[in-house]
C-alpha cells in the first residue's frame, strides 16, 4: 500500500529544515528551497510568503516540543530520568540547531522571534531548577543555591 504524499506545507518544512541545519539560515535562499522540493517558487511562496514565515513555522514546531518536553521536567525524580530528561533535550536542541548556531542573525532579522526565545529560555531555566531541586529532594544531587543557578541558566 502506498503512503499518501505529505501535505506541500509539510514537505516544505521538512526540507528548509535539512537546509537550514546544514547550511544555516542566512545561506539558505527561498529558491534554493523550492528547487530542492522540485516546486515552483510560486508554490512555496502560498504556502509561505516570506522566509520569516518558515522560521516562524519551524520555531513553533519547536517551541511546542520543548514545552511538552519540559513539562515532564516535575517527574525527574532520579538520576536515570535526569540523564533522559537531558538527553531528549539536546536531541531536539541538535534537531533545530539552526535557530542557535544562526541566533544572532534569526534575532536581527524578526523580532517576534525575539520574545518567543526569551519566554523558552525562561521556560528552561525554570524546568532546570525543578530537576535539580527534585535530585536534591531525593538525596542524589549536593547543590548550594548559587550552584543551582548557575547550572539552571
Amino acid at each position: 500500500m502506498k503512503k499518501a504524499p505529505r501535505r506541500t506545507a509539510e514537505r516544505i518544512l521538512g526540507v528548509t529544515l535539512e537546509l537550514f541545519n546544514r547550511f544555516g539560515e542566512p545561506n539558505v535562499s527561498t529558491t534554493l528551497i523550492s528547487s530542492e522540493l522540485n516546486i515552483s517558487p510560486g508554490n512555496l511562496y502560498y504556502h509561505f510568503p516570506a522566509k520569516d514565515e518558515l522560521v516562524n513555522a519551524l520555531f513553533t514546531r519547536y517551541e511546542t516540543a520543548l514545552n511538552e518536553l519540559l513539562s515532564a521536567a516535575p517527574g525527574v525524580h532520579d538520576v536515570e530520568d535526569a540523564w533522559f530528561f537531558m538527553h531528549t533535550l539536546f536531541e531536539l536542541v541538535w534537531q533545530y540547531r539552526f535557530l542557535y548556531r544562526d541566533l544572532n542573525d534569526l534575532l536581527s532579522k524578526n523580532r517576534r522571534l525575539e520574545a518567543q526565545i526569551k519566554d523558552g529560555l525562561l521556560h528552561k531555566t525554570t524546568a532546570f531548577r525543578t530537576v535539580l531541586d527534585s535530585l536534591e529532594h531525593e538525596g542524589v544531587l549536593a547543590i548550594t543555591v548559587s550552584e543551582r543557578e548557575a547550572t539552571a541558566t
